[in-house]
């Protein structure tokens, strides 16, 4: 099979650092003599490489193409080992060979060494479509492991737990794998029903790229033995491979898993599954409105949207936003209300300041410890931070056509007052702004939430910079706003999004120290998202 295929169908070659570093560690914790004293199974061998550097007393080596069990003989890989052609997934025990299940049935110790495909059915890729679809699968959402059951590598060890059942069989396991299994809610009936039966000893996470992988992610290497364990946390150590070819270890890390009611994403939206949902505009952008079939998802007392997708850091860059009205994909989103104005923030900011990396990127945000000496100064300064991210699509928009009807849309996340907005706005005479207050100059929640509190210094420093470069920008803005009218500027309340369109352009040096200091900032909070709970490092 051409290498592209089998990469697009899950299946990543181990490299030679990686694969004597996972065997130093079997030896560590299953001690040094395993390769004797263990039947030693790869059932997903592919070019042999987890075990061409040892030699084994009993190794079996099998695979789902004949072409690498021709490749393995003609470099002369492990010539100890049986080597037989098996669908591990869908193949029968009447075809695996007698010395190995005699092993089985007598209770022999068994190691199961592999790295096996990580594929999910019917994936974006059209290679993988349907790769996931077998007998073996239904028997799986049958158990209740739905979730589990798209994903191969899960599959292999759903199987594994079959034969250890069906032989009473005495099977260790030394895996190579992506950890969602121990750490996403998504995966937590098939984490219980694996550590019913298999208890978790050690575990390494590497960099996938290693495995010449084009997107960088964690792939866990993790050692179990027979046992009935069900953990929270899997300490893991975070390593890579150096320029002299060497791993070397990084830093420890958790793995961990949370329960659904405990994830940060639903308790966010506790008020929000209570609330009767009213239309209102959908937006693709912060100044584009979707007007199709679909509704949006408005309610009576309205201040906003934040869209999220997952739970996990891995979204944090691209599919956490808060809009001023519905988003254009109203799912996996929820309405802001007064009451819950500053808690949203306070996730959103959470989410916002953690980086996605490779080792990372996987974990997964829990309810916030409220009783902190922290939380109320984190909330307070959140406020602020929300209004100034590149996710910050809070937006102004007036006479906007949404299903026949004429929408104007407030900004209730705008942070200076509207008399301080309308004396700027008189001492140059911008007419139309004026205009606008005099039609829409409530008190927007975010200027009345912020009243009277005390920010960090940095941020207050931000703040300020800013509001001057409001106010300096003001005059220019009118004459931009008349060249520029998608972007509703003439709205006293503009959102960041519809600002720093225009100050990125006009202001640029100015503009970029703002978001050089903002940045700073948001390097300055990462701690504390792990002091308050939303993270485990």
């Amino acid at each position: 099979m051409a290498k592209n295929k089998k990469v697009f169908q899950g299946e990543f070659y181990t490299p030679k650092s990686l694969s004597k570093h996972s065997n130093d560690k079997i030896d560590e914790h299953l001690g040094d003599d395993w390769r004797g004293r263990y039947v030693v199974w790869d059932c997903a061998a592919g070019h042999g490489s987890l075990t061409e550097e040892g030699e084994y007393r009993n190794l079996y080596q099998s695979t789902l193409e004949q072409s690498d069990l021709d490749d393995m003989i003609e470099e002369g890989i492990n010539p100890e080992a049986t080597k037989f052609q098996f669908d591990f997934i869908n193949g029968k025990n009447d075809d695996i060979p007698k010395g190995l299940i005699d092993s089985i049935k007598n209770g022999e110790e068994i190691l199961f060494f592999i790295n096996p495909p990580y594929a999910k059915a019917k994936g974006k890729i059209d290679n993988t479509s349907g790769v996931g679809d077998n007998t073996l699968k239904g028997k799986m959402i049958s158990s209740g492991l739905a979730s589990a059951s798209i994903q191969l590598y899960c599959q292999f060890l759903f199987r594994i737990i079959d034969i250890k059942r069906e032989f009473d069989a005495n099977i260790s396991i030394a895996l190579f794998s992506p950890s969602l299994f121990m750490t996403s809610w998504t995966f937590s009936k098939f984490k219980e029903y694996f550590e019913s039966e298999f208890e978790y000893k050690y575990g390494f996470l590497c960099n996938s790229i290693e495995f010449d992988c084009r997107e960088p992610w964690g792939i866990a290497f993790t050692i179990w033995e027979p046992g009935c364990k069900l953990l929270e946390d899997h300490s893991v150590e975070v390593v890579e491979t150096n320029n002299e070819g060497r791993v070397v270890k990084l830093f420890d890390k958790k793995l961990y898993s949370v329960p659904k009611k405990e994830t940060a994403n639903s308790w966010i939206k506790t008020e929000a599954k209570k609330l009767k949902v009213l239309d209102n505009p959908r937006l693709r952008n912060p100044v584009t409105v979707v007007d199709d079939n679909k509704k949006g998802k408005g309610c009576d007392g309205f201040k906003g949207f934040m869209y999220m997708h997952g739970n996990s850091v891995l979204y944090n860059e691209k599919d956490v936003l808060i809009m001023s009205s519905s988003y254009n994909s109203v799912s996996s989103g929820f309405q802001i209300l007064e009451g819950t104005f500053r808690k949203s923030c306070a996730y959103f900011t959470a989410r916002k300041v953690i980086d996605r990396t490779w080792y990372g990127e996987k974990d997964e945000y829990m309810v916030p410890d409220l009783y902190s000496d922290i939380y109320k100064s984190w909330e307070d300064n959140s406020l602020l931070y929300s209004c100034f991210n590149n996710s910050s699509n809070q937006s102004s928009l007036r006479d906007v056509a949404y299903k026949n009807k004429s929408w104007d849309i407030l900004n209730e996340f705008f942070w200076i007052p509207v008399d301080k907005v309308r004396e700027m706005a008189e001492e140059i005479g911008y007419v139309e702004m004026l205009s606008d207050i005099e039609k829409f100059g409530s008190e927007r929640q975010m200027s009345k939430e912020i009243v009277n509190l005390d920010f960090y210094t940095e941020l207050d420093r931000i703040r300020n910079d800013i509001n001057n470069l409001f106010k300096e920008s003001l005059e220019r803005r009118r004459w931009f706003s008349k060249n520029n009218p998608q972007l509703h500027l003439d709205c006293w309340d503009a959102g960041y999004y519809q600002l720093k369109q225009f100050w990125k352009k006009e202001f640029p040096e100015e503009f970029d120290k703002i978001k050089k200091a903002y940045r700073e900032y948001s390097i300055s909070l990462v701690d504390k998202v792990y002091q308050l709970g939303y993270l485990k490092r």
